[in-house]
């Protein structure tokens, strides 16, 4: 607006909200992008034609959760100005709740994780828990290492409460 504070664009903003819909409903970003073709949406850009790319842009973007990302890029010679993008090169700077959210924190989050797991192969939010309960093992959690957004400490309250017997320390 004109006091330079970011203000939600309505028709966008639908577009936005369809996507994290349909992500969190199952749909890959392809797909995604072939529908948005295929109902004739415009990109920021005005183009009618979407691909997976830009639908990853659109669910990545902190700002539409309501946060503000800072020094996403930066020069390192000022000389010639050309920018760099910020491969954790610089410090970054989030603030939340800067302005109004078209979709929920909550949704933002659980996208996230479903991109990140998708980069293995995963595709859902959750991961397949797998608790062995045969003799030597009895009690351990099998799940791949790479699944986002669990720590070891949720890993061994899962095995804690699959096997609680085999997981008290002796003395």
């Amino acid at each position: 607006d004109e006091n330079g504070s970011l203000v939600i664009n309505e028709d966008e903003a639908k577009t936005v909200r369809l996507a994290f819909f349909l992500y969190l409903y199952g749909y890959s970003s392809q797909k995604i992008a072939e529908l948005f073709t295929a109902l004739g949406r415009k990109t920021k850009r005005g183009n009618r034609v979407w691909s997976s790319g830009s639908i990853l842009q659109i669910l990545q973007n902190e700002r539409h959760c309501g946060d503000v990302l800072a020094r996403k890029t930066w020069t390192p010679n000022y000389l010639d100005h050309k920018a760099k993008k910020n491969r954790f090169d610089r410090n970054q700077y989030r603030q939340k709740n800067h302005h109004e959210a078209i979709i929920s924190r909550d949704d933002f989050i659980a996208v996230q994780q479903m991109i990140c797991n998708a980069k293995y192969g995963n595709r859902c939010f959750l991961p397949e828990v797998t608790v062995i309960f045969s003799d030597l093992f009895r009690g351990y959690v099998s799940i791949n290492p790479r699944w986002a957004g669990f720590s070891a400490d949720d890993y061994r309250r899962a095995s804690a409460i699959a096997a609680p017997e085999s997981c008290t320390p002796s003395a």
